[in-house]
């Protein structure tokens, strides 16, 4: 197998060790660290890709690592500092602590899934920079994930 390496980003709370939890039981070998890793360090760790997990939206990461061509899974609050930093702009929680059906649109990283009911803590309402759409969509119209394809940033 190639580099199964995948570097978790800690921006706090459990969302981080929580999904290394999962990687590793998909036999991905992944390490957690502080979200002040900088660029530098993660490219001499040589991921295959990273992951930006949990925290308050008061946490700040270098753009910087979402230049350096490795695929990024951004979740939560993080997803949103992602977004911002090409751009977009945020208008606001649009739900918030309850479940929805949600349609999961074609993406690698979606392979297999079908659509299901799903928790979501809040989803915002975004204005996507140019290169970022939509990967999944909710009953009520709302979009809980985007990416921009091209550039492997979920």
């Amino acid at each position: 197998m190639e580099n199964d390496f995948i570097l978790i980003l800690d921006f706090g709370g459990s969302q981080a060790q929580s999904m290394a939890r999962k990687l590793r039981a998909q036999n991905y070998y992944c390490e957690v660290h502080p979200c002040s890793l900088g660029p530098e360090t993660i490219r001499k760790k040589a991921p295959r890709g990273l992951l930006l997990a949990g925290g308050p939206g008061n946490r700040a990461f270098d753009d910087q690592i979402l230049k350096m061509g490795l695929p990024v899974l951004a979740m939560g609050f993080c997803a949103r500092s992602m977004a911002k930093s090409f751009g977009a702009s945020c208008e606001g929680a649009l739900l918030t602590g309850r479940a929805s059906q949600i349609t999961f649109l074609p993406c690698p990283l979606f392979e297999g899934l079908g659509e299901s009911d799903r928790f979501f803590e809040r989803i915002d309402a975004l204005k996507l920079p140019e290169g970022f759409e939509p990967i999944a969509t909710t009953v009520e119209g709302l979009m809980p994930a985007f990416a921009n394809l091209e550039d492997k940033l979920y």
